[in-house]
């Protein structure tokens, strides 16, 4: 789909230009069919995430969806038991991430939060090599006796 989309958009930027010598597109109509070309873009994306969606994976844009193997976002139900995360201390929360077309590199950030919703760790993890609709395992831990809940505060993929 985002070869077809890819398409379209070089298709009108070669009418633009070979229309540009004569009467062509006033810049509203340009402006207008540059926007459909990308609203097009944007379905294409939420389409291609949807199959993960569906799977119980959470969006966390376009390109990452996550989803939870332990630990959910609720940190105080026996994970420091969790021997997956390698320590036999704190708090550990698992996510399976899904590169929707692919990552050379994923990055995701977190943040480990209070039962107030105050900040009072955070943690990063990333995988790298990701092919199109490939997942991978990333862990966040905490030490912190505060720490109740986690949040995705940012996810790159490169």
């Amino acid at each position: 789909m985002k070869r077809i989309v890819a398409t379209l958009a070089t298709l009108v930027l070669a009418v633009t230009a070979l229309t540009a010598c004569s009467s062509g597109p006033s810049p509203e109509e340009m402006a207008s069919a540059r926007a459909e070309l990308q609203s097009y873009a944007d379905a294409s994306a939420d389409d291609d995430g949807r199959r993960f969606a569906d799977a119980g994976y959470t969006k966390a844009t376009t390109e990452v969806y996550f989803r939870y193997l332990h630990g959910g976002d609720a940190l105080h139900e026996g994970d420091a038991d969790y021997s997956g995360c390698g320590y036999s201390t704190g708090h550990c929360s698992v996510m399976k991430v899904a590169a929707v077309h692919g990552c050379s590199s994923l990055f995701m950030s977190v943040n480990f939060e209070d039962a107030s919703g105050n900040v009072v760790d955070s943690g990063i993890d990333s995988a790298n090599s990701l092919g199109e609709g490939a997942t991978a395992i990333l862990h966040f831990t905490t030490f912190s006796d505060s720490a109740e809940t986690i949040r995705v505060t940012e996810a790159k993929c490169y």
